[in-house]
């Protein structure tokens, strides 16, 4: 008999409706809704954060698609995405650690297993899987048109297998030095990196470490994304691209259509009771949380 009692045991596990065409008007439930609030609850000290020390981030993956749908999260989705300048991601871990108010969060550089995801983490010591995840864009002064985005699509992610293969040691004994590699070898492949005013049509790109199979192109008109604009999103007022439909077309195509098979990150099988509860107290004086408990006495 297993020593651990699993969350979908005695909480209210995903429901079917993650496979219905209605799911876009609908929340996650139980379990899957506390870790969304989890992070929610990390994006609002990092929003703070932010503008604070004058760091200018937007929302990209599930979360803006999210609230551009309905103002809320997919219902299948738990984390939550952001992109910041290169200089301001510089900044941010030092910044953040130094400035967050949230007890038992930080932010750390993160590489996954293979290599290609490379960002930074903010989250909690005791609750690995809430979390924001942060990621870097570069502007390219020279412009390029969709298909040449496209293609430069293709060659941003041979250069992210490229350095992942050819750095798996350094990957392992230092992560620092692993993601400065792979700025000098950004640097190295992608020409036209400096301020150009001559350029009108500068090319906003992804340029560490955000290899998502469902982001179609990562190049983007500079015009579409800066400056950045407020969206709703849980009720909160946070930072998105200039223009969230174009910017969400160019990674996605047809964004408003669901997925016929939702993915999870979490394996909420895998959940043991004592997690549950250290995250119900962490998100406990959320108002979200109270609404959803508000008849349980």
């Amino acid at each position: 008999m297993e020593d651990i009692i699993k969350v979908r045991d005695v909480i209210t596990p995903v429901n079917n409706y993650l496979r219905s065409h209605d799911a876009v008007s609908v929340q996650a439930t139980g379990y899957l809704r506390y870790i969304q609030l989890g992070s929610l609850k990390i994006m609002e000290e990092v929003d703070r954060v932010c503008a604070l020390a004058g760091l200018e981030y937007f929302l990209c993956g599930g979360a803006l698609i999210g609230a551009a749908r309905n103002g809320l999260f997919v219902p299948w989705d738990d984390d939550i995405d952001i992109f910041l300048a290169r200089a301001d991601y510089e900044r941010f871990i030092a910044v953040f650690n130094e400035r967050c108010a949230l007890d038992g969060i930080s932010a750390a550089l993160y590489s996954s297993d293979n290599g290609v995801w490379n960002m930074i983490k903010v989250r909690h010591k005791d609750i690995p899987y809430i979390c924001v995840d942060v990621f870097c864009y570069d502007i390219m002064y020279h412009h390029l048109n969709f298909s040449q985005r496209m293609a430069f699509t293709r060659r941003l992610r041979h250069v992210t297998s490229e350095h992942a293969n050819g750095n798996k040691e350094l990957r392992e004994k230092d992560i620092e030095a692993y993601h400065k590699s792979f700025w000098d070898l950004t640097i190295k492949k992608v020409p036209y990196l400096r301020p150009d005013s001559a350029c009108r049509n500068p090319v906003l790109f992804f340029s560490l470490g955000f290899c998502h199979s469902s982001v179609t192109c990562n190049a983007f008109d500079m015009n579409d994304v800066l400056p950045v604009r407020k969206i709703t999103f849980e009720n909160r007022r946070l930072s998105a691209p200039a223009n969230s439909d174009i910017f969400l077309t160019s990674c996605y195509g047809d964004y408003l259509r669901l997925p016929s098979e939702p993915v999870l990150h979490v394996n909420l099988d895998n959940i043991s009771i004592e997690e549950a509860l250290r995250l119900k107290s962490f998100i406990s004086t959320m108002p979200e949380y109270h609404e959803m408990h508000k008849n349980i006495l």
